[in-house]
């Protein structure tokens, strides 16, 4: 502890001289210019020089110097109050000492205890060994505990070995062993605890308790409410750690929650707790886990080795094994949304089986609706449900384009080698081709082209036009009456392109084998019509 010890005032007794008998204070003694002093009792108590109305209860060895007018020492041992320090008590003990021009200082009990010159108004409870250097201190018990110089109105309420420094006015130390409050630490207070410590000039600053912790030069308002070996540093103005073990806080403004080994450096920054984390961004935060760091400007990141080093950047890492310690998962720009989680992000379901799993929402519908909505309501945008995805403007269908810009889309495969593949048909942006591998093909059975041209002879078409497009004409068959005479495809609602094909291909290849019939009995015509043009010319 350090203490700074001025003048001190002797108290060996007298040797003798005017005022007081010859027989050399072998008895009670009070000295002929104390007016209307006492001394009620005990052995060798002396009231000395002109100290009026000067009492001396009883005990043994009690003194009181000259012009110590209306003090009092009410018994005990070797107790002193010096010169000059009117109206001044000494309730008791055994060697207690208000020094000289203490006027209306106190001491109540205990050992060993010391007011020092000059210090008006200071008291002492009791306790062993404590001292007041200063006027208007108050020291209330334990031993060895310490009031410095000009520390006006400072007190400390019991403990050991604890001190308040000078011009460290109305600091207060409640208790513990071992604490600290320096210079001109004005207002400060430390509960108690061990070996806590407030450097000079951090006025109004706070230790409530725990061990070794430490504000820092002038940093006024700072708070560490426990905990082992946290540290608030020089000028970290208004800073909080609530607790934990070697927590550092380098910058204004910052709190530390608690866990262990945490630092901030940036201003308005806020650590709750863990492992090794580190904020450096200002008004960043970290709700704790390990080894993150929050480095942009208001920035956040959680979890395990998560690094938000943008501004606004928001980063959440998982306790992902395959990473290795000090493997980060760190933004690479400002205001993004990072979060790696092996285990899959549910939205409306605790079980994802996906990285990104979400469940629940209305059926998408032009007015509103959908699991996931991407874009604003009022304008473009597009819904996804469960099984559907609906591009709307403003409660209105609007068109949904995909890759317009380039690239190929695929549907059902994981080879994508044309504009549009569906499984296996693929369209190249103009002409569309329908899948006919052999390889993808069974059940195959011949086909009677000629029933099948009998068959698109007898098949009725027309002109007509699709319900929500009535301008657009069209030329050909119902799909029913298609069903009803060639008995192919999924239902009779569709007519797809692959049988339209194959029964046109039939119909053609019965028509070639009409029109070679046709032609072979034609050129026999014309070889007996050669025959008997012959035979015409022959009989003339």
């Amino acid at each position: 502890m350090r203490v700074a010890r001025p003048f001190v005032e002797t108290i060996d007794p007298p040797a003798g001289g005017a005022g007081f008998p010859s027989a050399a204070f072998e008895s009670n003694q009070v000295h002929s210019l104390a007016d209307w002093a006492t001394v009620s009792g005990g052995n060798r108590n002396h009231v000395e020089g002109s100290c009026d109305y000067g009492f001396i209860g009883g005990g043994q060895f009690n003194r009181m110097r000259g012009d110590a007018n209306w003090s009092a020492i009410s018994g005990e041992l070797g107790n002193f109050i010096g010169t000059n320090s009117n109206v001044s008590a000494i309730g008791g003990g055994v060697s207690n000492t208000v020094q000289r021009f203490a006027g209306l200082a106190a001491i109540v009990g205990g050992q060993n205890n010391r007011i020092f010159n000059g210090a008006t108004g200071a008291a002492i409870g009791g306790g062993v060994d404590n001292s007041i250097f200063g006027g208007l201190a108050t020291i209330a018990d334990g031993p060895d505990n310490s009031v410095s110089l000009n520390a006006r109105f400072a007190s400390i309420s019991g403990g050991a070995s604890n001190w308040i420094g000078e011009d460290a006015a109305a600091a207060h130390i409640g208790g513990g062993s071992g604490n600290e409050i320096d210079f001109a630490a004005r207002r400060a207070f430390v509960g108690g605890g061990e070996a806590n410590l407030i450097l000079s000039r951090a006025s109004h600053a706070t230790v409530s308790g725990g061990l070794s912790n430490q504000i820092g030069l002038g940093a006024s308002l700072a708070t560490i409410a426990g905990g082992w070996e946290n540290e608030i540093t020089t000028g970290a103005d208004t800073a909080t750690i609530s607790g934990g073990r070697q927590n550092r806080i380098l910058a204004g403004y910052g709190s530390i929650g608690g866990g262990q080994l945490n630092e901030i450096t940036g201003y308005n920054s806020t650590v709750a707790g863990g492992l090794h984390n580190r904020s450096s961004g200002p008004g960043a935060t970290i709700p704790g886990g390990q080894n993150n760091q929050a480095n942009g400007y208001c920035s956040f990141a959680a979890g395990v080795q998560a690094t938000a080093q943008h501004e606004g950047a928001f980063v959440w890492a998982d306790a992902y094994t395959a990473d290795p310690v000090g493997t980060e998962f760190a933004s690479t720009a400002p205001r993004q949304f990072l979060i790696r989680v092996a285990g899959g992000v549910g939205i409306g379901h605790n079980a994802p089986n996906a990285p990104l799993h979400v469940v629940g929402g209305p059926d998408a519908n032009l007015a509103g609706g959908g699991t996931l909505v991407l874009g604003a309501v009022s304008g473009l945008n597009m819904a996804i449900d469960g099984n559907e995805i609906q591009a709307r403007n403003n409660s209105a269908a609007s068109p949904l384009f995909l890759n317009a810009g380039g690239g190929n889309v695929s549907i059902g495969t994981a080879t994508a080698n044309a504009r549009l593949r569906v499984v296996n048909a693929t369209c190249d942006g103009e002409v569309w081709s329908n899948s006919s591998d052999r390889h993808l093909k069974e059940g195959f059975e011949p086909v009677d082209a000629k029933s099948v041209l009998e068959m698109v002879a007898a098949l009725p078409l027309s002109r007509w036009n699709y319900t929500n497009a009535p301008g657009n004409r069209h030329i050909g068959p119902m799909a029913q009456d298609f069903q009803a005479a060639f008995g192919v495809g999924s239902d009779d609602k569709h007519i797809a392109t692959v049988d339209a094909d194959g029964v046109a291909l039939a119909a053609i290849q019965a028509l070639h084998a009409l029109v070679k019939a046709q032609a072979a009995d034609l050129n026999a015509l014309k070889q007996e019509l050669a025959e008997l043009r012959l035979a015409v010319k022959a009989g003339q």
